[in-house]
């Protein structure tokens, strides 16, 4: 299945790939007339070629990828994606009958997209220009103020397509230099693959070819223009990568280039944009359109301010660059009430600095893929804003989470390279990153046995960090009568409890303290009494499923790659058993410690008075783990999840026996 606008997605947000005439016919000894200028080989010849070759034995094959990244002296791109490809099954039919490519318009003109399909019969037919639609984002479903063109294709099982789309910048995505990802892969086998960089000598254009091993690029000047040629082939379709890689280690095989000098130049380009925006809005209208604020201490005026800018603008995503590199002015921000994550970070500097708190927006690229390359400074892979406090302990704001405090980052933003638009800037720094405490969850759960029958369990759980952030999330996004679907469905799986009873949560957008939930689970059967015994079970494997599946699936092989918590976890569960009148606990079970490689579960019993305390902490660990370090944590996991649960009988109280132990 062609992929066809997730494509163009997943292999550069404004980029596309460019088509530089081969000047042979051949290729390890197989006729390939397509290897000829675009659109002057024979229809017949290409039809007769295709048809000699072996099927690799998937839906569709690319025969032919060749991609040109061309930069002027202003640093205009101009790009040309070149395609030939053939139709292999019915299936293939699905997503490959189309021809599209997407711009966007503030600072692309529109694509020209020529288009020809062979019939496995030799005959040709060309897409005409009156069956090219347009299609704005929201019909596209493409983020931001991108367009989309598309045409049908008259395809059929065995036809070869060529297709050639050339995208020209009618202005500089960014004056100071630009940064850029090209993947090698796609989600189909390329036959014979090239890549050229081309630009004039005095762009400072450099590249960096990552997961895949020798590929070295030809390199060519002529008439003051410089240009790199990388010549790649049989590429089996891309697959989907292993969970948790660091940050820095590559998903796919790629090459990314860069135009800028230096990170300070493009920081420094980038302030004074910045600077620009905010001189525009007096900084006295911008404190007049948020709440009113006290006079407390400036960590309290921060916090206050972020708040109020929260309180008149909505948050939209938008991945920089879509809509522009240039954020909206602070009051026009502000007055019409919404903006991306460049127009909050904007604002807010605003009327921190109107406060007389230094302030500056910083650039990132927010997600758990592969981070930007610190060696290849440039815009345009950044996706996300913020903004940067100076400090001996810098602080970071995120304006467009509305669930994040002051100095609090949500998972996909920390340890992330960061620009921060000043013109002190030399470098990128990075975010800071929460450690196992950071995200904790704290939950006591009170089980109050009943006489005869099933328990009442109340559990009480509050949580920080990573935990309370991804709380806050997923109560937003579901009303009041599904968050309680979910609630009974779990305490019916946790506690086996026949209905739910009142449930305690805390105000959402309450960020003053912790997120709180309380949860009742009534005629719950994970403690039951029986006219001659009562048991209390506790399942440990409730708490192991908070770690990433990672540890808790099946595994098919050896891990290839590293492993980051991208959520470090501390959880605490303090159960209290309050028994069943004139019952007393068998014997108390010893305590045990359980090494999860660098991570490690422990559990301690007591008794208080008649109450019996059990408490279990599980402490995730470190951050990163090596690949031989993933395989103890995960080989311990498993064997953890195979222990049984942990029983606590009770008999009827002698009041001259002395509880045993096994300690």
């Amino acid at each position: 299945m062609r992929c066809s606008t997730r494509l163009i997605r997943l292999v550069a947000r404004w980029l596309a790939v460019a088509s530089l005439a081969v000047t042979t016919t051949s290729f390890g000894g197989v006729s390939e007339p397509w290897l000829a200028e675009p659109f002057t080989a024979p229809a017949g010849d290409i039809a007769r070629a295709a048809a000699e070759l072996t099927k690799p034995g998937t839906d569709v094959e690319l025969l032919l990828r060749d991609d040109l990244f061309s930069f002027d002296s202003q640093g205009l791109m101009t790009h040309t994606r070149r395609w030939v490809y053939r139709i292999l099954t019915p299936d293939g039919l699905e997503g490959w009958s189309v021809s599209e490519a997407a711009w966007s318009p503030w600072h692309q003109k529109r694509p020209d997209l020529r288009v020809r399909v062979v019939s496995p019969g030799g005959d040709e037919r060309r897409l005409s220009p009156e069956s090219i639609l347009e299609f704005d984002a929201e019909q596209a479903g493409l983020g931001g103020a991108r367009q989309l063109i598309r045409g049908p294709l008259p395809v059929t099982v065995g036809a070869v397509v060529e297709e050639e789309m050339i995208l020209r910048d009618h202005r500089p995505y960014f004056e100071a230099g630009v940064s850029a990802k090209h993947l090698l892969v796609m989600p189909v086998p390329i036959r014979r693959g090239r890549l050229t960089l081309e630009a004039p000598t005095k762009l400072p254009l450099r590249f960096g070819v990552r997961g895949v091993k020798g590929l070295e690029p030809r390199r060519e000047v002529i008439d003051n223009r410089v240009r790199l040629i990388f010549n790649y082939a049989d590429m089996p379709p891309a697959k989907p990568t292993e969970a948790g890689l660091p940050p820095a280690e590559p998903r796919y095989p790629h090459v990314v280039f860069s135009t800028a000098e230096s990170w300070a130049e493009v920081a420094d380009a980038y302030a004074r944009l910045i600077d620009e925006r905010v001189t525009a809005s007096p900084g006295a209208a911008v404190l007049r359109q948020l709440p009113k604020r006290g006079s407390g201490a400036q960590v309290e005026r921060v916090s206050e301010l972020l708040s109020g800018l929260r309180q008149v603008v909505d948050y939209r995503p938008v991945d920089l660059g879509s809509t522009g590199r240039e954020p909206a002015e602070p009051l026009t921000t502000l007055r019409r009430g919404f903006g991306d994550s460049q127009d909050l970070a904007t604002a807010l500097v605003a009327a921190l600095r109107a406060e007389g708190i230094p302030a500056y927006v910083a650039l990132l690229r927010a997600g758990y893929g592969m981070d930007l390359e610190p060696g290849l400074p440039g815009l345009g892979r950044f996706n996300h804003a913020l903004v940067y406090l100076p400090a001996s302990d810098p602080l970071w704001l995120d304006p467009g989470d509305r669930y994040s405090r002051v100095g609090e980052l949500a998972s996909d933003r920390q340890d992330r390279w960061a620009l921060v638009a000043s013109p002190n800037t030399r470098q990128l720094i990075r975010t800071p990153a929460a450690s196992s405490v950071d995200n904790r969850t704290e939950t006591t759960i009170e089980i109050f046995m009943a006489d005869d029958g099933p328990a009442r369990v109340v559990e009480t759980s509050i949580h920080h960090g990573a935990s309370e952030h991804r709380q806050r999330l997923v109560s937003a996004q579901i009303d009041a009568t599904g968050r309680r679907l979910g609630y009974e469905a779990y305490v019916k799986a946790a506690y086996r409890a026949e209905t739910l009873g009142a449930v305690e949560e805390s105000a959402l957008d309450d960020l003053s303290a912790p997120f709180r939930l309380q949860l009742e689970a009534l005629q719950a059967g994970r403690a039951w009494t029986s006219e001659h015994e009562a048991a209390v079970a506790i399942d440990l494997s409730y708490l192991i499923t908070t770690l990433p599946r990672e540890f808790l699936v099946s595994s098919a092989g050896a891990r290839r790659g590293g492993f980051v918590f991208h959520e470090p976890l501390t959880a605490v569960w303090r159960y209290r058993i309050h028994p069943p009148r004139g019952r007393r606990l068998r014997a108390i079970p010893p305590d045990r410690k359980w090494a999860l490689g660098a991570g490690q579960l422990t559990r301690s019993i007591r008794l208080e008075g008649s109450v019996v305390a059990v408490d279990v902490r599980l402490d995730s660990g470190p951050r990163k783990l090596d690949v031989e370090e993933f395989g103890v944590y995960y080989r311990a996991v498993q064997q953890l999840l195979q222990e049984e649960v942990l029983i606590l009988w009770y008999d009827a109280a002698n009041p001259r026996q002395t509880l045993p132990s096994s300690r």
